[in-house]
């Protein structure tokens, strides 16, 4: 099984965790409770998912935990993942990358998928 970073976000915590990046690989179904849906994508392969249909005890996801650009408007709940892919291929996406995304401009966003897909290629 490949194994591969990605950062949960709830209320007011990320977290790195660890999914099963194997092709076909449910790891955004059970990462997130509920089928997914795309909530924000980014250059360099960064995209925000989040459930499709929030439980009704779901809380707001703290907007300081996410960029404002491209991603659905307003208040978000929880929980969100935070994932790099390449294609069909899962890329590890730590705090560190998750980090230099809060804090950068899409244009900049490339330079940590760079890396993560470094940091990918070692992990084998």
């Amino acid at each position: 099984m490949q194994r591969a970073s990605a950062i949960l976000l709830n209320e007011q915590q990320a977290e790195q965790i660890s999914v099963d990046a194997s092709p076909m690989s449910p790891f955004t179904h059970d990462a997130l409770g509920g089928t997914p849906t795309i909530m924000g994508a980014w250059n360099g392969g960064v995209v925000l998912l989040g459930r499709a249909q929030p439980s009704d005890d779901a809380a707001d996801v703290d907007e300081a935990l996410l960029r404002p650009d491209r991603r659905e408007p307003g208040a978000l709940k929880g929980p969100l993942l935070l994932t790099c892919a390449d294609g069909e291929d899962v890329l590890n996406f730590t705090l560190e990358d998750y980090e230099q995304w809060l804090g950068g401009s899409d244009d900049e966003t490339d330079g940590a998928a760079s890396e993560a897909g470094a940091l990918n290629e070692n992990a084998d």
